[in-house]
């Protein structure tokens, strides 16, 4: 349990530093106002993530108990009850992420912001992007 513990802290440590040294780097790179840009994207997709609900880790319980007992048909049920709940939150992921590009666009063309329009147009990709693999990665998080 220890070991579990100190490797967890350790990898908290490490996250920490490596966002002390690259935050200062990314904002004299990108500037303020495309930095901005940058998170507000990143914290509107951030929140998404939480669309899944904990399936990957559930559907490990479930699959090893039916393997564990020999039952084929039951774990392959188990999983691709998994599968199909995560495709679902998947495509929900994709609907909220689509209502979220029109916030993004009109917050991103309001006066706080001095972007020109290749950078509108780049996170504008960008969001597409971001929405698209966190969406099709929900797939990818279960147990094979």
């Amino acid at each position: 349990m220890l070991k579990n513990i100190g490797s967890n802290w350790a990898l908290n440590v490490v996250q920490i530093l490596v966002f002390m040294v690259l935050t200062p780097f990314v904002v004299s790179t990108l500037g303020s106002d495309l930095y901005g840009g940058w998170v507000t994207l990143v914290s509107l997709t951030g929140v998404l993530q939480l669309l899944i609900l904990g399936i990957p880790m559930a559907s490990v319980r479930y699959v090893a108990e039916h393997v564990a007992k020999d039952d084929t048909d039951a774990a392959n049920r188990a999983l691709s009850t998994c599968m199909a709940i995560t495709l679902g939150m998947g495509a929900v992921a994709v609907l909220v992420g689509g209502l979220l590009f029109f916030g993004l666009t009109g917050y991103l063309t309001s006066d706080a912001w001095s972007l020109t329009p290749e950078q509108m147009s780049d996170a504008r990709a960008a969001f597409v992007i971001v929405v698209g693999s966190l969406a099709f990665g929900f797939v990818a998080r279960l147990p094979y």
